[in-house]
């Protein structure tokens, strides 16, 4: 992805702006579950193109991941919601991606919901108004 990642993100992003009217400095993230996994990866590798991240039940793969998280061009925010009866992905788990952000000095919130599972759906409009609520106090300008 790295190969033309950008080259196509920028892609995508000229077309929607030529249909509609987007602020560039407004650009979120959001993911669940292997999505969230891949919003964290995206959040390092365009952290100058999204101003935050916000993800229902993800982390990252592997301990070694965490040392990527300083090769980000910005400190981008992130919001990282997970359940405490997630199984496919644990709390400490979860607290480990998040702190990795943290301790890079992202501005990092995690959101524990408590007897919650893996199941998104059910809890969607909540999560999506606390995601919103997250991405939306942030821009490019405004970490």
């Amino acid at each position: 992805m790295e190969a033309d990642g950008r080259e196509f993100l920028n892609a995508v992003l000229q077309d929607a702006n030529e249909h509609h009217k987007i602020d560039r400095a407004r650009l979120y993230l959001f993911g669940h579950s292997l999505g969230a996994n891949y919003a964290l990866y995206l959040s390092i590798l365009y952290s100058g193109i999204f101003a935050a991240t916000a993800l229902h039940a993800g982390q990252f793969n592997a301990p070694a991941d965490y040392a990527l998280v300083a090769q980000a061009q910005r400190r981008i925010p992130v919001g990282i919601f997970v359940g405490t009866q997630d199984t496919l992905f644990p709390l400490d788990q979860v607290r480990q991606s998040a702190q990795a952000f943290a301790s890079q000095g992202h501005p990092t919130v995690l959101y524990v919901l408590n007897d919650h599972n893996h199941w998104y759906y059910d809890i969607a409009p909540f999560v999506n108004q606390q995601a919103w609520e997250f991405l939306s106090q942030h821009n490019l300008g405004n970490p």
